[in-house]
């Protein structure tokens, strides 16, 4: 009989990896090492938003949710099927997240940095990489950026 292994895209072993701290530290800084993350403050998995007001309204359960000693949000996902709008699903948990941590009566000029990382397994633009970052650039100018935090 053989053996069946589950790797990092299975949601128990995806879970199982995110609920530790050191984990969830060495995965970010991974990805993100230009932030210099030095601890993580809080991490959530399978974190729900709740506050629809309208039953229709589409809802968001967060894979994983992470803050880090520096207050950033960071809201990490697993992508297995290939399935068509994946930047507008990126753009859609973005705002999701900017609703979650962003309280009432608070300015927006108080909205949290924050990533939105999808682990996909597949490429999702099919470059051939392993990695893609994108960002919020003035189009003739790259430099110029408008500032989100």
């Amino acid at each position: 009989m053989a053996q069946e292994y589950f790797d990092f895209t299975n949601d128990l072993i995806f879970r199982w990896v995110m609920e530790r701290e050191e984990n969830c530290l060495a995965i970010l800084r991974a990805i993100l090492p230009e932030l210099k993350i030095t601890a993580v403050k809080r991490r959530e998995n399978e974190h729900p938003v709740n506050y629809l007001a309208f039953d229709d309204e589409r809802g968001v359960r967060f894979d994983a949710i992470i803050e880090d000693d520096q207050e950033r949000f960071y809201d990490v996902e697993m992508q297995v099927a290939n399935q068509p709008g994946l930047g507008n699903r990126v753009r859609y948990y973005q705002a999701q997240l900017d609703q979650e941590t962003l309280k009432k009566g608070e300015d927006y000029d108080d909205l949290r940095e924050s990533y939105v990382i999808f682990f996909c397994a597949f490429d999702p633009c099919g470059q051939d990489r392993r990695l893609y970052q994108f960002h919020y650039y003035e189009d003739d100018d790259r430099q110029l950026r408008l500032p989100t935090n």
